[in-house]
């Protein structure tokens, strides 16, 4: 990957500033390729002065890039949605859980699985509404998976995609479920579902892996990391082993 793409820019003076010198171009060679003068392009580089959005993205595209506008929520917003009371299952609807009991189940055979996806974040704490998620189980495991999901009646494909993996059916909920050798850094949680499994650990992929897996959405990642950087003075809502 570009380096341009994997640095995280302050403003819009250090963007420029370093997609210019990582491209050996000076000041007036920028310039003249943007239509601008070299000292209107300084001021910008040296944040004395704002380009507008047209500007902005006449210098990038001289540049080989493309302006694509990203919006985070702030902390104050984050800390917020953090702190409000809620119940688990009104984030995850009536299917979800239900997958969540196949898992269970799988793990009390001995399989070797990770229930992972903007879910796991949910029953660590984090409010996020949505119902992705996935499960990542050794390949030597997968039939306890499907023995699980028939002790409920649940039912199981036998078809594999082009990427070769399974999915299970729950309801409304197609759930994939990724067979690899190694599972990722996960940890077990407790939730009170009222139903057979109450109580009984799921483990989940924990939310410093969720943070870097780049696998959650823009809002979900967000809250995700916030919640990391709490969790030094912080405990994860009683679900938590």
């Amino acid at each position: 990957m570009d380096p341009v793409e994997q640095a995280d820019h302050r403003n819009v003076a250090e963007l420029l500033r370093s997609v210019r010198e990582h491209r050996s171009l000076t000041q007036q060679e920028l310039a003249s390729r943007a239509g601008l003068e070299r000292a209107q392009l300084n001021r910008y580089e040296r944040g004395r002065r704002e380009p507008s959005l047209a500007t902005l993205r006449r210098v990038l595209e001289a540049l080989g890039w493309a302006l694509v506008l990203k919006v985070e929520p702030t902390m104050a917003r984050l800390d917020e949605a953090l702190d409000r009371d809620f119940h688990v299952l009104e984030l995850l609807g009536p299917d979800l859980p239900r997958v969540l009991e196949v898992a269970a189940l799988a793990y009390e055979y001995g399989a070797g699985l990770v229930v992972g996806g903007e879910v796991a974040a949910v029953l660590q704490g984090v409010p996020v509404r949505s119902a992705d998620i996935h499960i990542v189980v050794r390949p030597d495991d997968v039939g306890l998976v499907v023995k699980a999901a028939g002790a409920f009646h649940h039912g199981v494909t036998d078809c594999h995609d082009h990427s070769g993996d399974l999915f299970l059916y729950v309801g409304a909920a197609r759930v994939r479920l990724v067979e690899s050798e190694v599972l990722p850094g996960n940890r077990l949680v407790r939730v009170d579902f009222e139903s057979w499994f109450s109580g009984r650990p799921v483990p989940v992929v924990e939310l410093a892996v969720l943070s870097e897996s780049g696998a959650l959405g823009a809002g979900a990642a967000a809250m995700v990391r916030r919640k990391v950087l709490l969790s030094g003075t912080e405990s994860i809502p009683g679900s938590v082993l």
